[in-house]
């Protein structure tokens, strides 16, 4: 079939791929049978990024495993418009187990020997340092990471991977709307006068007209993208974590 195919080729050539399983609309459509058929077929290592919103004629959209997040399509548009709501009740169990076998095959992927503490350093100078102080290096906008690395693999994964888990009040973002209609996001720093003034995930102070505020809300998530460790490649979030738990 074509799809071995085309995977016996990535395998020889080192090729990143991944799967697509379509027309979760139709009878029989089963995605967990898609699932085995690809670990046994293709690789025992495939892990879902997303679920299906509902199968067959409740096929309603996808749950998106790294936002944790539902896009719902939009009937009118044939799915061409989505709209993007909280994961409903109903597949709320189902998208946190998916979601920990997620974060668990990529805790499981680290491997010590081959990461290089040294190159995790230029990537916390490049993503991190800008909000975090690490042997008094770094800037104040997040939690300071001495000693980070008595924390240890697992501990430092979820942080990484699942930066919204656990979030100390000190460090949850704030969200503004403001009468023109924007909405801003921050870490809450101090009020001056008529302003208050925040800091954005790059570091970087912004101020807003208390005046032009027409809804302030803490939110209880943390200014760390939630994104962040998705973005990294497996060998760079190795790199990463070998210099973070070189930290003691």
């Amino acid at each position: 079939p074509q799809s071995e195919t085309v995977w016996r080729q990535a395998d020889r050539y080192g090729v990143p791929r991944m799967c697509f399983v379509n027309k979760m609309d139709r009878a029989g459509a089963n995605f967990e049978r898609a699932m085995l058929s690809i670990k046994d077929r293709l690789t025992k290592n495939a892990v879902a990024v997303q679920l299906p919103l509902g199968v067959e004629e409740n096929h309603k959209g996808i749950i998106d495993l790294v936002r944790m997040k539902a896009y719902v399509f939009d009937d009118a548009s044939k799915g061409q418009k989505f709209d993007t709501v909280e994961i409903p009740a109903e597949f709320k169990d189902q998208a946190d187990e998916a979601r920990e076998r997620l974060l668990a095959a990529r805790r499981d992927g680290f491997d010590r020997t081959q990461a290089k503490p040294a190159e995790g350093l230029r990537i916390f100078q490049q993503n991190c340092q800008a909000c975090h102080q690490l042997g008094g290096v770094g800037g104040l906008v997040g939690p300071q990471l001495t000693g980070i690395g008595n924390r240890g693999v697992e501990r430092l994964c979820e942080d990484i991977l699942d930066p919204n888990r656990n979030v100390d009040h000190a460090f949850r973002q704030t969200r503004i709307t403001t009468q023109d209609g924007d909405e801003l996001a921050g870490l809450m720093r101090r009020e001056e006068g008529d302003l208050l003034v925040l800091v954005d995930p790059a570091g970087k102070e912004f101020s807003v007209k208390k005046s032009a505020v027409t809804e302030k809300q803490e939110s209880e998530l943390s200014l760390m993208p939630d994104t962040f460790g998705e973005s990294l490649s497996s060998a760079d979030f190795n790199h990463l974590l070998a210099y973070l738990l070189s930290q003691r």
